[in-house]
């Protein structure tokens, strides 16, 4: 029979227990239940990707000494998880004598009024580097609301903070689903076309499916393929699930004559805007071919000319908005916008744009400064996409649809995207996602897409795929999470490694789902 579990003397190695101590699984078995353990070469690649040194017998012994300190001496975990309408414990870490206090600021920046305590009795004792630390517990009432909240823990001369995920125990099912079921529609929304559309389907189209099919067929839901953001020139990545950010909207996606702007277009702008509608209407008939590209160059310049006609001041004010709402996360995505626009498309050239400068470099600063007008123009698009999706949604819950979009989360991003080049910490450096073999692909898969980093998700409270999330379900009545194994564990292939010598690497799904 074959071995199914590690034997004592492999649990025992210092690697093993380093790997095991940060999630990262040591072995595994496969679909046709193979069992199989992890070289050492992968998890040390693994762990090198995770920031955690395992390049010799002394690194590994001072990451695990230097692991187990920085957990048992904090005051208070990064993350807390709390569910609502239960009492939740949370560790902390101080003296003997230290009583640890504690509050906790609501997401909408009022202070909980509610009970904290502190669990008596007998704390656990942890020696480290000749000083002691020791265990107990705060207790956060069943009364905590749901929402983003920070928790602030004070023990002794040490004050530390913590995000407080305060979530649902579960969502409640709409009552039609409760004794029974409700049916919709897949599409590939690029390939759904009408006379109206430039080449490629677009949010209006989007709008008149959602509509006319609850109207004419009774459905309550329409899955639609991923609307993540994309390159700002061709040629545009065909696929869906290779996108440059997940944080927001695919802008190729807009339809200009839908826009309130082109309803007040001098005669000229709008003759020029109509103009170029007519250069790519006839890919609107070819069934058998989506040029993406050629609706692109020519439906740009068309937002080109409505950006520059300006907005109403009424316009210009929710513009505003919007752009206060995002923060600096869109300057992530124009700003990779603006530089590809200008120096071309990322490469693995060292001389590349996107590897030899950073969201800090002088000439990024400068470019911003050069082309203002042009960095505005992309987040301008952000805004005028994300508006008309919400309008298609707000259209098919006004038809009567009960759910209306269902949006489809990629697993990732494209390794080379804004998200990872604004924010590389965020990412592991050095892996890659993918699947190990199996039945249909005995080389097993490599998706090129770095994964998310699950420590650096602990300590920053999840916020980016929090606010991916939110975006998300602004804009859809329900979310398709592709690969939902990912928010478990994800197959992390080293770099310069075959798809066969990886490993999974866990996540807090419990957070992640909450």
């Amino acid at each position: 029979m074959t071995e199914q579990t590690e034997n004592a003397t492999r649990l025992a190695r210092p690697l093993i227990r380093l790997a095991k101590l940060v999630g990262v699984a040591t072995s595994y078995v496969g679909m046709s239940h193979d069992y199989h353990e992890i070289e050492d070469d992968v998890l040390v690649a693994v762990l090198k990707a995770l920031g955690i040194d395992a390049s010799n017998d002394e690194a590994i012994n001072q990451s695990i000494t230097s692991i187990k300190s920085e957990r048992e001496t904090r005051v208070v975990a990064p993350t807390v998880l709390h569910i609502v309408g239960k009492e939740s414990k949370v560790e902390v870490h101080g003296g003997m004598f230290d009583v640890p206090e504690a509050s906790i600021t609501l997401e909408n920046g009022k202070q909980f009024t509610g009970k904290i305590s502190h669990e008596g009795g007998e704390k656990i004792a942890h020696e480290i580097n000749g000083s002691f630390f020791f265990t107990s517990y705060l207790v956060l009432p069943a009364d905590l609301p749901e929402g983003y909240h920070t928790l602030k823990v004070t023990v002794g001369s040490e004050t530390e903070t913590a995000t407080v995920i305060s979530a649902p125990e579960k969502i409640e099912l709409l009552d039609d689903m409760k004794n029974g079921s409700l049916w919709g529609w897949m599409s590939q929304l690029y390939s759904i076309r009408s006379k109206g559309s430039w080449g490629v389907g677009d949010f209006e189209d989007l709008k008149t499916m959602l509509v006319e099919a609850k109207k004419k067929t009774g459905s309550d839901f329409m899955l639609i393929n991923p609307m993540h953001a994309a390159e700002p020139v061709p040629p545009l990545t065909p696929s869906p699930y290779l996108p440059i950010s997940r944080r927001f909207i695919n802008f190729s996606y807009i339809r200009p004559e839908s826009m309130p702007e082109y309803l007040t277009l001098s005669h000229e702008d709008r003759a020029e805007v109509d103009a170029l509608h007519e250069q790519v209407e006839s890919l609107n008939d070819n069934a058998r071919l989506i040029d993406r590209d050629a609706m692109w160059r020519v439906k740009k310049h068309a937002l080109w000319v409505i950006y520059k006609a300006g907005r109403t001041k009424a316009r210009q004010a929710e513009f505003d908005r919007y752009l206060a709402e995002c923060g600096d996360e869109i300057e992530s995505y124009a700003t990779w916008c603006l530089c590809y626009d200008k120096w071309g498309a990322p490469s693995d050239d060292a001389d590349n744009w996107v590897r030899k400068y950073n969201r800090d470099s002088e000439e990024v600063a400068q470019l911003r400064e050069k082309f203002p007008d042009t960095l505005e123009f992309y987040r301008w698009l952000e805004w005028v996409a994300t508006d008309q999706l919400h309008a298609a949604q707000q259209a098919a819950r006004k038809a009567g649809m009960k759910i209306g979009i269902v949006a489809d989360m990629a697993v990732g991003v494209h390794p080379a995207g804004s998200d990872v080049w604004w924010n590389p910490e965020r990412f592991a450096k050095g892996a890659t996602v993918g699947a190990p073999p199996d039945m249909f692909n005995q080389q097993g898969q490599d998706w090129s897409q770095p994964p998310l980093n699950p420590i650096a998700l602990e300590q920053t409270g999840f916020r980016v795929y929090r606010d991916m999330v939110h975006d998300m379900f602004a804009n859809a009545g329900a979310v398709r999470i592709d690969h939902i194994l990912g928010l478990f564990r994800l197959w992390w292939i080293p770099e310069g490694k075959p798809a066969t010598d990886g490993t999974y690497v866990h996540y807090d799904s419990d957070v992640m789902l909450g």
